[in-house]
């Protein structure tokens, strides 16, 4: 089996994976612990609000899963008409660390 490393740029890497019967997979990689670690120890910070309490701080999504999501669940984070699955999906405890602040939305 054929893999090639077709891209890196901000902590994503693209590979190609030629399978043996001829097709092929497209596979993207992100190293993702130092954005949990962070949105972690964002979570105790504060409550999330600027100083204004105009602007709260919510989750930071990995890119990877993003395409997760839109994979398994045919959620697009960026289409306003899926914000309340995006709500569902960050309450969910098996998303709980893509959450930076304890916000409930």
């Amino acid at each position: 089996m054929l893999s090639r490393l077709l891209n890196r740029r901000a902590g994503l890497e693209i590979w190609y994976h030629e399978q043996p019967n001829g097709t092929f997979v497209i596979e993207t990689r992100q190293d993702v612990a130092p954005i949990l670690d962070r949105n972690k120890a964002l979570q105790t910070h504060n409550d999330g609000f600027n100083r204004a309490r105009d602007l709260a701080r919510v989750a930071s999504i990995p890119v990877v899963v993003q395409y997760e999501w839109l994979k398994r669940y045919g959620v697009n984070l960026y289409d306003p008409d899926h914000a309340p699955r995006v709500k569902r999906l960050l309450n969910d405890p098996e998303w709980r660390y893509l959450r930076t602040s304890a916000i409930h939305l």
